[in-house]
């Protein structure tokens, strides 16, 4: 028996990639102004719905399975079929043949290692110039510090304990984006735990008697109020001015998205939008998608043509394809192999696939 999977929360990764396209497009192309380009900037966020999504699937997992036979080695090695394959496909290819065939510049071994480690977002953090580098993989670094460490606390930890754990990474993060307020926290994974630990803490709280169901009437008022307070604090002055907002900031776009997808599994509308099946199909490559579209968009923008919002279409096309390549050429033959590790939730476990 296998976790079930809720629909919707493809078309939420879907979102999210998309989400990160345009904020990458724009950066690159420049061709948004006025509303359009401040609407763009909030793509960035994609981010941090990846990261709560993250956090909910992941602790959702674990604890359905816990107490289960060999939970921690069937965990680990799905994860390491999953996410593997195509990042160190990549890498070698970035790395290796790239070079090889005149593509672009060898990096020294000194360079590289911070990825073939997961640890490239430390020298982005502390002003190590990365940019010829995928600097977009920080994020993949930060998810797997939090793979490292997260598992063996919801096995070992009950439910209210983990959500004083979340409480505890919230607060670390907050008081390391201000202690450390001189460099670029916002790839430092401490300082970036705090959306991980609160989609753990809906997934402890969606395991509780009444589910997400008792949370719909919160999370309508965290989207109703903090959701459209960051959006007008976005629109009116890009939260550059307010140093508070900064700080902060993270941890309310986490509760906003803890909202949206609280009220993804429970409201008809919102959830008939998400699993339209375009949607949910992007949503299936969002992985591949998000590692390929800044690769994707740098040969756009090679071409020197004039830019415009059409050239967005056809990233998210190529990177599109390029994805459902990879999936069928590289990643699924991996994926398959899950079956030889599959988990054993308890009878009345009310879990999710990842």
């Amino acid at each position: 028996m296998q976790p079930r999977r809720i629909l919707c929360l493809d078309g939420l990764r879907g979102l999210a990639v998309l989400m990160v396209i345009c904020f990458h497009f724009q950066q690159m192309f420049g061709c948004w102004h006025g509303l359009l380009a401040r609407l763009a900037v909030w793509g960035q966020t994609g981010v941090d719905l990846f990261f709560v999504l993250s956090g909910f699937l992941i602790t959702g997992i674990l604890l359905d399975t816990r107490g289960s036979e060999h939970c921690m080695r069937n965990f680990y090695v799905r994860r390491v079929l999953r996410i593997f394959p195509l990042y160190y496909a990549t890498l070698a290819v970035l790395f290796v043949v790239a070079p090889l065939i005149g593509l672009r510049d060898a990096q020294p071994v000194s360079r590289q290692i911070w990825f073939w480690t997961y640890m490239q977002n430390i020298p982005l953090t502390f002003g190590q110039s990365m940019r010829s580098d995928p600097v977009h993989f920080w994020s993949l670094a930060v998810e797997e510090h939090f793979y490292l460490v997260w598992p063996f606390l919801v096995l070992r930890l009950n439910h209210r304990s983990l959500l004083r754990a979340v409480l505890v990474m919230i607060a670390a993060s907050v008081s390391c984006r201000i202690l450390l307020s001189q460099y670029s926290t916002f790839y430092f994974t401490l300082a970036r735990m705090d959306g991980l630990g609160c989609g753990a803490a809906l997934a402890v709280l969606a395991r509780d008697p009444g589910g997400l169901r008792r949370l719909v009437r919160p999370a309508w008022a965290v989207l109703l109020f903090v959701g459209s307070g960051l959006g007008v604090l976005q629109l009116a002055l890009s939260g550059s001015r307010l140093e508070i907002l900064q700080i902060t900031k993270s941890t309310l776009i986490a509760f906003v998205y803890c909202a949206l997808i609280v009220l993804a599994v429970g409201n008809r509308l919102l959830d008939s939008v998400l699993t339209h099946p375009a949607l949910r199909n992007i949503g299936k490559y969002s992985y591949a998608m998000y590692i390929f579209h800044p690769f994707v968009l740098g040969g756009l923008k090679s071409t020197r043509l004039p830019s415009s919002s059409f050239d967005l279409l056809l990233a998210i096309a190529f990177t599109w394809c390029a994805a459902a390549l990879s999936w069928f050429a590289l990643e699924e033959p991996f994926l398959k192999m899950k079956v030889r590790f599959e988990y054993a939730p308890r009878p009345l476990a009310v879990a999710v696939s990842a």
